[in-house]
C-alpha cells in the first residue's frame, strides 16, 4: 500500500523514503489485545454444575477434533471479540448410508461407533446468509447457509480441499458442490429430529438479529 498508509515525511527524498518502506514493520496492536483480553476469562479452567454424566463425558473432546471445552471456549470469545459476533452450531455425525440405511439402528448402536453431538466453531465469514422469520412475536432462523472446506480423497495417495455450502433449515440439511459444468448443484441431503437449527450466536456488540459491529474497530483503525 505504500503511501496509503506510510506516509511520506516533507523533505524526504524518494531514496530514503523507500529504505524506510522497507525496514518498517507493522506492531499488530489489534490483535495483541484481542489475545489479551480473550485470554482473561480463562485464566482458569471452565468449572460447570448439573451437568449430566453423559454429556461431561463429551468436555473432553466437545468439537471431536480433540480440543477440551476450556479450549473451544476461549476460541470462540475471542473470535466474537474480533468480529463482534460469531457462531455455534450443535452437529451430529451421518448415521445413514448413500442409499439410506441406518449404520446405527438403536442408540446403543450408535454409541458404539461413537456417534454423539459436537460443537462447530462457525465463524462470521463461513456464513454465507439466512432467512428469518417471526415466530410467536420472536425472530427465529428458518435457514442458514455456511461455506465449507472439506478434505476428499484424490487419487491412491493425495488430499484435495473442496468448497461446499451446506444449507440448514428446521429438520433439514442439504449440501452443495460445484460440478464439472462449474455450477452448483446437489451433492447429498439429510433430514433431522429437529424443529430448529441448532446453532447460538454469541455477540459482543449486537445491532441486530445475526449482525453486529466489531467491538475494537477503532483499535484496528488507529492501527492501520
Amino acid at each position: 500500500a505504500g503511501k496509503q498508509y506510510l506516509q511520506q515525511w516533507p523533505q524526504e527524498d524518494e531514496e530514503s523514503y523507500a529504505y524506510r518502506l522497507q525496514t518498517s514493520t507493522l506492531f499488530n496492536a489489534f490483535a495483541r489485545t484481542v489475545n489479551n483480553m480473550a485470554s482473561k476469562p480463562f485464566s482458569e479452567p471452565i468449572k460447570w454444575t448439573d451437568i449430566d454424566s453423559t454429556v461431561e463425558e463429551w468436555f473432553d473432546n466437545i468439537d471431536m477434533q480433540g480440543r477440551n471445552l476450556h479450549v473451544f471456549a476461549q476460541e470462540v470469545f475471542k473470535t466474537g471479540l474480533a468480529y463482534g459476533l460469531t457462531h455455534v452450531l450443535v452437529d451430529y455425525p451421518k448415521t445413514t448410508a448413500p442409499d439410506g440405511t441406518p449404520l446405527a439402528p438403536t442408540l446403543a448402536d450408535e454409541r458404539a461407533i461413537g456417534a454423539r453431538p459436537y460443537l462447530v466453531h462457525v465463524k462470521p465469514s463461513s456464513v454465507l446468509g439466512w432467512i428469518s422469520d417471526k415466530v410467536n412475536g420472536a425472530e427465529v432462523l428458518t435457514q442458514l447457509r455456511i461455506m465449507e472446506s472439506v478434505t476428499v480423497a484424490d487419487g491412491e495417495f493425495g488430499t484435495a480441499n473442496i468448497e461446499q455450502v451446506r444449507v440448514l433449515t428446521p429438520g433439514a440439511w442439504q449440501i452443495y458442490r460445484v460440478n464439472a459444468k462449474g455450477d452448483w448443484v446437489l451433492f447429498d441431503e439429510g433430514s433431522t429430529s429437529l424443529t430448529t437449527i441448532p446453532r447460538v450466536t454469541f455477540y459482543t456488540k449486537r445491532t441486530g438479529f445475526m449482525q453486529a459491529l466489531p467491538p475494537l474497530s477503532d483499535l484496528a483503525d488507529l492501527n492501520i
